[in-house]
């Protein structure tokens, strides 16, 4: 309302000069609206979150991209082998169009190799992950479970594999993976396969809940059908006993 009096100025100002004024006051914003003010602290990253233990391979041609929360664990011919950070990771060059290796080359001289292909219309797998050691023969581990997934999504698993031959294994905790990708040079996973087996905990308590309520309501019908009445000293042609109310 403060605006009203020169409004009423400036209309009869108006109005002296033509008979019929129609006025309209507008404007980009409403002076009796209070502007809304956001504001956002700013906080410093917190150290743990910070941390950078994870690993993370992708080489520069983008084909292959691997990423776990923890480094993996190396027991090579039964030996604890603390490995560093990798300084290195390329793509092997295969002969075979459906061939990717994923090589990853470690500080103390130690050389990962993840050996994808995608042999199976539609689906790529992880075959075997070589380690090696300085220039000695690589040792060919294999996973206890299948890892694979179909081309243009990626593998995770949320618990430990472990990768095994003989006394040398290699951990990894918590992992996802992804070659052969469809569009060439993109940086980021595409839909997860989950690591989840088929019969987990909980299936299996549910079938065994199922199996015991099954083999007590078996028993309990059983018991029913099995019940006899007391009629052997009945005679069908003899007088029926009645017994009155008044009784």
């Amino acid at each position: 309302r403060r605006h009203d009096v020169k409004i009423a100025e400036i209309y009869s100002k108006l109005l002296s000069k033509c008979s019929h004024v129609i006025g309209f006051l507008s404007g980009q914003q409403s002076s009796w609206v209070e502007p809304e003010e956001v504001s956002r602290m700013k906080r410093s990253p917190d150290d743990n979150n910070t941390s950078t233990t994870y690993t993370l391979y992708q080489d520069a041609k983008a084909t292959s991209l691997f990423y776990s929360t923890s480094p993996p664990v190396l027991v090579y011919e039964g030996k604890d082998v603390g490995l560093g950070n990798y300084t290195t990771v390329v793509t092997g060059d295969n002969s075979k169009a459906f061939d990717i290796k994923l090589s990853v080359k470690y500080t103390p001289d130690y050389r990962v190799m993840f050996n994808f292909d995608n042999k199976t219309n539609g689906y790529w797998y992880l075959r075997t992950i070589d380690v090696q050691y300085a220039n000695n023969p690589p040792i060919s581990l294999k996973s206890p479970i299948e890892i694979a997934a179909p081309l243009d999504m990626s593998f995770h698993s949320g618990s430990k594999v472990v990768f095994r031959n003989g006394s040398t294994t290699l951990t990894f905790s918590d992992f996802q993976m992804q070659p052969f990708f469809l569009n060439m040079g993109s940086r980021s996973f595409g839909d997860a396969v989950d690591a989840v087996e088929f019969f987990t905990p909980a299936i299996w308590s549910g079938i065994f809940v199922t199996f015991l309520l099954g083999i007590i309501f078996t028993w309990g019908i059983t018991m029913i059908m099995d019940i006899r009445t007391m009629d052997q000293f009945d005679d069908p042609k003899g007088k029926t006993i009645t017994v009155s109310a008044t009784d």
